[in-house]
């Protein structure tokens, strides 16, 4: 990950992709219709991504630089193609930030 945060076009592109891996999350966190419960659940997702961003598993690196070495991913101001976002958060978020996310849901509920 040092690499990647020194090549400064790619650490702007990994602004975008944060922003659109939070936006993805709150999207499907607001499918589920939990209420006033989403916003504790979108808050413990965002800093699960935002983790993961900054420390990622050996895994889910060359995933993440895969995604942004996509040039036309970043075209616009977030990254539209969901099936993409679905698949990086996939890889991105551990068993552990799964299971945390899921408890702010519990208890939420």
């Amino acid at each position: 990950m040092g690499k990647l945060l020194t090549n400064l076009p790619l650490l702007g592109r990994l602004t975008t992709l944060r922003i659109s891996l939070n936006r993805e999350a709150r999207l499907n966190i607001e499918a589920l219709n939990l209420g006033e419960g989403a916003k504790q659940v979108s808050r413990v997702a965002r800093a699960c991504i935002k983790n993961r961003l900054l420390a990622p598993t050996d895994t889910a690196i060359p995933h993440l630089k895969a995604v942004l070495e996509q040039d036309d991913l970043f075209t616009e101001e977030y990254i539209s193609n969901r099936q993409v976002l679905k698949s990086l958060l996939k890889e991105l978020l551990t068993d552990s930030d799964r299971e945390e996310i899921a408890a702010a849901g519990a208890s939420a509920c």
